[in-house]
C-alpha cells in the first residue's frame, strides 16, 4: 500500500511541474508575439522612393509614404500643366510634411517643388525638336485623327469672333470683306483650310508652324487648288526663339 501511495505522488508531482512548464512556455510565446506587433507599429508608414516621369525624364523625388504617392502624382502633374492641384488643405499639408521629413527628398516644400518644375519645363523647351519629333507617319497620322474634330474647333473658334461660318450665304449688295486670318500652329493646315473657305469673306489665312513634315503634308494640296488670297500660304517659325 504504501508504495502505491508514494507512485501516486510521484505521479501527481510529475503532472504539477509539466503543467508549470507548460505555462512558462505559453508566456514566453506571448511575449514574442508581443515584441513582433510592438515592433511593426513602432516602424510607422512603409516608405518607398517616388519616380515620375516628367518632361521626358524619370524624376526622383526621394522616400516618401506609399499611402501619400496617388496624391503626390496629382500635385506633380497639376504643376506640370501649370494648373492649381485638386486637393484639400489638409493633404496637400500631409505632403508638404513628409517632404520636410524625408531623409532623402530633394524638395522640402511646395515652392521648391513648383520652382523645379519651372526649371524642368524651360530645359525641356529648349530640347524639343519639332522636327525630330513630327516626322511625316506622325503627322500624316495626326490629319488623319483630327479631320473632322479641326473643323469643327474651327468653326467654333472663328464664330467667337463674331465672323459667319453658314456655308449658305444670300446675295448682298455690298461686296464681301477682305480678311486677314494667321493660324498659329496650323499643323496640316486643317483648320487654315476651315478658315479660308468661308463663304461670307475673302479670307487670306496664312499658316504657321515649326515643324517641317506639317508644312509639307498632303492636306495642304487642297488649300493650293483654291481660288482665294494666299491659298495654302504658310511659313516655319518657332515663336520661342528671339
Amino acid at each position: 500500500m504504501e508504495e502505491v501511495a508514494k507512485k501516486d505522488e510521484n505521479t501527481e508531482e510529475t503532472l504539477i511541474a509539466a503543467a508549470c512548464e507548460e505555462t512558462e512556455n505559453d508566456k514566453d510565446k506571448g511575449k514574442g508575439k508581443g515584441k513582433g506587433k510592438g515592433k511593426g507599429k513602432d516602424k510607422g508608414p512603409k516608405q518607398k522612393e517616388l519616380e515620375i516621369k516628367l518632361f521626358g525624364k524619370d524624376r526622383s523625388f526621394g522616400s516618401l509614404p506609399t499611402v501619400l504617392h496617388s496624391d503626390f502624382r496629382h500635385i506633380v502633374e497639376m504643376l506640370r500643366r501649370a494648373k492649381l492641384p485638386r486637393l484639400a488643405a489638409a493633404r496637400v499639408a500631409s505632403l508638404e510634411a513628409a517632404m520636410a521629413e524625408s531623409p532623402d527628398a530633394p524638395f522640402k516644400s511646395m515652392g521648391e517643388l513648383r520652382a523645379q518644375v519651372e526649371v524642368w519645363r524651360n530645359e525641356s523647351r529648349g530640347d524639343f525638336d519639332a522636327d525630330s519629333y513630327y516626322d511625316s507617319a506622325r503627322a500624316i497620322g495626326y490629319t488623319e485623327k483630327n479631320t473632322g474634330s479641326q473643323d469643327n474647333l474651327a468653326r467654333r473658334g472663328l464664330q467667337l469672333c463674331s465672323l459667319s461660318t453658314d456655308t449658305i450665304v444670300r446675295e448682298r449688295a455690298e461686296p464681301k470683306q477682305t480678311l486677314l486670318a494667321v493660324d498659329l500652329g496650323c499643323g496640316s493646315g486643317l483648320s487654315t483650310f476651315s478658315a479660308s473657305r468661308l463663304d461670307a469673306y475673302h479670307m487670306c489665312v496664312i499658316g504657321v508652324d515649326l515643324s517641317s513634315e506639317m508644312l509639307k503634308a498632303d492636306s495642304w494640296k487642297d488649300l493650293s487648288s483654291r481660288e482665294s488670297p494666299l491659298a495654302a500660304e504658310r511659313l516655319r517659325c518657332d515663336l520661342a526663339q528671339p
